[in-house]
Order: C-alpha cells, then sequence, then structure tokens
C-alpha cells in the first residue's frame, strides 16, 4: 500500500462537492433592521439640523455605507481591510479622533466584521472553526484581565486602552474563518494574498528604485552592522507580514509540484524586498521555514528536483554576493553581504541593538518574579529604560520603555498567565494542524494547512526579536495563516 497521501480516506473522495445552505430568514430580517436604523438615524439627525459642520453628516453617511457593505459583501470588506493592514500610501495611515479616540480605516472595518459575527451567531450556517479562534480568545482573555488590573493600579487609560484594542484584532479569527472555511473560500484568500503582495513589491522596490520611503514604517533608518551605522536605503514596509505569507505560499507550490517561471517571477520580486528590508530576524524565519516546507512538504519527494535547485543556489547565491559586495548592483545592496556575514559571526552579540534587548530580560523577569500570574498588565512600564538624544535638552535622556522586543516576553507581562496558556495552546493547536493535514489529506489540502501551520511558527521566530505582538500587520497576517490552516469545512461534513 502507497503512502497516505496516495489515497485518501473515503470520506475524502468527494471534498470538491458543495452543498447548497438556504440563507435563513432572520439574518435577512436582520440585516434589514441594522440598514433600516441607521438611515432612520441619519434621517432624524438630518432633520433636527445637528449636522452642523459637515463633520456629523460625513460621519453619519459614512456609517450607512460601512453597515451596508459591511453586511452585503463581507469577504470584500475583508480584501479592502488587509490592503488598508499593510498601507503603502501616507493616505492610507491617517487616522481620525472620536469621542477621545483616535482611530483609522482598518480599525472600524476589523471592528466592524467582529461585530457583524457577533450579531449574526447562531442565526448563520458558517461557524468559525475553534481550532484557533478558543486560543485566540484565551488571549484576548488574558489581555482583558491585564488591561482591568492596570486601571484598577492606576495605569493611563489612553495607554491601556489603545493597546488594548490591538489586541482586540485578533478577534478576526472569529469572522475571517466562518468566512472563508470552504476549499474555494480559501483558494481565493490564499490566491489574493499572493497576487496583492506582488503588487505591493513592484510598488515597494519603485519607490527604492527612485530613493523615495513612501512605504517604509521607519524612514531613513540607518543599518547598523559591527557597530558600523551606514546610510542606505533601507524600507520595511508594514505588508511584509503578508508578504512572508505569500513566500511560503509560493515556496510551498515550487517544492511541492516544481518551479514554474511565474513562481520564478513572484519569488524574484520576493527576495528582492527581502533583500533591501535588511531584516536578519526575517531571514533566519524565512530560511527555517523554507527549510521545513522543502523536508516535510506533501507530495511525491524527487531527489533529482532538490538536486538541481541546490545546484542553481550554490551557483548563484555566492555569485550574487560577489557582485553586491563590489558595489556593481549599487550602495545599498553592496551592504547585504556584510548583513549576511554578522549571521554567522559570534561579533554580532555586541552589536548596540542586540545588546539593548539583550538588557531587556533581567528587568522583565524581575517584573515577572513580582507579580507571576498577572504581570504588569497593558499600558504600564515593566522598568526597562531607553536612552535617547534630547536636542531641547541637548543631553542624553532616559525614559521607560513601553514594550519589549521579545514580543512573547511581553505577552507574559501584559496577559499574565491566561495570555501565555493562549499562546501555548495556539501553538500545539498549529503542530496538530500540520501533523494531521500530512497524514489524512490530499496533497492540496495539506499543502495549504502545512504552510499556515510553518508561516505561523515564522512570526514566532520574528517575534523574539521584533515587537509584533501588539502591530496590527503582524497580527492580521497571522491570523490569516490560521484561517489557511483550519481544518477546510467539507472534510468535517
Amino acid at each position: 500500500m502507497g503512502p497516505s497521501w496516495q489515497t485518501a480516506p473515503p470520506r475524502l473522495a468527494a471534498v470538491r462537492v458543495s452543498v447548497p445552505y438556504p440563507q435563513p430568514a432572520t439574518v435577512e430580517r436582520l440585516r434589514a433592521v441594522v440598514v433600516t436604523a441607521l438611515m432612520t438615524a441619519f434621517a432624524f439627525l438630518a432633520a433636527q439640523r445637528v449636522l452642523v459642520d459637515g463633520k456629523l453628516a460625513a460621519a453619519a453617511v459614512g456609517a450607512v455605507v460601512l453597515a451596508v457593505v459591511v453586511i452585503q459583501r463581507p469577504r470584500f470588506t475583508v480584501l479592502v481591510m488587509l490592503v488598508l493592514s499593510a498601507p503603502l500610501f501616507q493616505l492610507m495611515r491617517r487616522t481620525v479622533d472620536f469621542a477621545g479616540l483616535r482611530t483609522d480605516a482598518f480599525e472600524v472595518l476589523a471592528y466592524a466584521l467582529v461585530a457583524r459575527w457577533l450579531i449574526s451567531r447562531g442565526n448563520e450556517r458558517r461557524m468559525p472553526s475553534w481550532q484557533f479562534a478558543a486560543p485566540v480568545l484565551l488571549l484576548v482573555a488574558g489581555a482583558t484581565v491585564g488591561a482591568v488590573f492596570a486601571l484598577t493600579v492606576g495605569a493611563s487609560r489612553y495607554l491601556v486602552l489603545g493597546q488594548y484594542k490591538a489586541y482586540l484584532v485578533y478577534l478576526l479569527i472569529l469572522p475571517l474563518s466562518a468566512l472563508f472555511g470552504t476549499l474555494d473560500e480559501k483558494r481565493r484568500l490564499e490566491m489574493w494574498v499572493v497576487n496583492f503582495c506582488v503588487a505591493a513589491s513592484l510598488v515597494v522596490l519603485g519607490a527604492a528604485a527612485i530613493g523615495s520611503s513612501t512605504p517604509t514604517e521607519d524612514p531613513n533608518l540607518p543599518l547598523n552592522t559591527f557597530g558600523v551605522a551606514t546610510q542606505v536605503n533601507r524600507i520595511r514596509p508594514s505588508m511584509l507580514w503578508l508578504l512572508f505569507l505569500a513566500t511560503l505560499i509560493v515556496v510551498g507550490r515550487a517544492v511541492t509540484y516544481g518551479m514554474s517561471r511565474r513562481m520564478a517571477l513572484q519569488l524574484s520580486l520576493f527576495v528582492a524586498v527581502w533583500l533591501f528590508t535588511f531584516n536578519r530576524s526575517s531571514w533566519v524565519a524565512l530560511l527555517v521555514c523554507t527549510g521545513l516546507l522543502a523536508l516535510f512538504h506533501p507530495g511525491p519527494r524527487r531527489p533529482t528536483r532538490a538536486l538541481r535547485t541546490l545546484a542553481v543556489a550554490a551557483l548563484v547565491l555566492p555569485l550574487t554576493m560577489i557582485v553586491a559586495d563590489r558595489g556593481l548592483l549599487g550602495p545599498t545592496l553592496s551592504e547585504v553581504p556584510r548583513r549576511v556575514e554578522s549571521l554567522f559571526r559570534p561579533e554580532v552579540a555586541q552589536e548596540d541593538s542586540l545588546r539593548d534587548r539583550a538588557e531587556e530580560y533581567p528587568v522583565a523577569f524581575r517584573a515577572l518574579a513580582d507579580s507571576p500570574v498577572l504581570g504588569v498588565g497593558l499600558g504600564r512600564p515593566y522598568g526597562a529604560r531607553r536612552p535617547f538624544y534630547s536636542p531641547r535638552l541637548g543631553v542624553i535622556v532616559y525614559e521607560e520603555r513601553p514594550f519589549a522586543h521579545n514580543s512573547l516576553l511581553f505577552a507574559y507581562l501584559q496577559t499574565g498567565l491566561l495570555g501565555v496558556a493562549g499562546l501555548v495552546w495556539l501553538a500545539i493547536a498549529a503542530r496538530r494542524a500540520a501533523a494531521r493535514a500530512l497524514r489524512d489529506c490530499p496533497v492540496d489540502i495539506a499543502l495549504r494547512i502545512f504552510v499556515g501551520s510553518v508561516a505561523l511558527l515564522g512570526y514566532a521566530i520574528q517575534s523574539l526579536t521584533q515587537t509584533s505582538l501588539l502591530h496590527r500587520p503582524s497580527i492580521t497576517a497571522a491570523v490569516v495563516a490560521m484561517v489557511l490552516a483550519t481544518w477546510p469545512r467539507e472534510l468535517d461534513a
């Protein structure tokens, strides 16, 4: 008898057969009530002449349009929200203040999708998979306890609420796993992520070619390698987190089905963007995840293809490094070989950035020793301080550091044991999803689940040195990876 990937269990034979489900009349009535209520409220405000300066009018019209779009076109709303989660232009970063709170279009769409799921829960046939939703809810519960604890001990309401809003973005797993539960829906989401990252990479590389820093989160950030600061055209756009997932999707297809010209072009674009980031933690995570996909991907093993790929890589990569080191690819890429070299030399531990991160650990451990169950809560310092130059005073001053570069440690500090339990549960769920898919699923389904699980591992690796826990682009990309790693609804039918 052949391997399990060749012969699917009998119940998987008809996974592509879709079963029509009628839309419950309750949901239609609920939609009509919500839209009618919003339009009635707008008409009432207009009749009372409350719309003085036009701002309230615009807000009311926007609320009505938003309600209609989210209710009638939820998947389209998800796609728009994903674009806004990785803003490529300054216009997409604009914020507004409402009732003392600062928000933006991404947050509004994200919370609207969660609200839609809460309103329609129990009336729609599509319930989310609790495979990843349950541990995420436990993490959010830990954040809720951390927020309440911080407020009771006098933390700033503004800081607590600002960080708590980021944790609420994790709740996107509820609507997204319900909206993208079938095989066709997951394929559509996967294809859209790759196509968006191709278009975004073209924008980023075009900006880099003309020396623009528009898509970059930290413009003009100097590159520090072995203690030497160099000014290069370093770009770190918000779309890197979705790009990480898209890169693994294409790599997974390449190692499973073979490299096509389309895949080669996509990977060339993605690799070029990764080079311009000079982000070593992302490079390491990509290498680890690529190795896992190459070694454990579903489908037959083809040693000759692997040998050809290794031979090409062994020829192209050193040649590229030599050409870049001589400055033939421009002054920015000439720093890439030295950056790569730093990954394999012990002197890298003496760099300011790594020493700065290392100094956070003893302070964080002391704070956790004082409060091992609840941590310090949201919006509260834990004792770490960071120096910065004050141009007004003309001296180096110190301020409380409101974050930790190790996001997993930061989760413990903010959410306590509840949040840690949620993250551990999430890791176990991803590992089980990958193992079950490789054992029981056909190749195409197993590959999607395996890529999503490996991407979550990659995000965890990056979170050891990056402040990604409260970073909305990374949260959104992680939620998309969870959706792809979720067991398709047809297989559980």
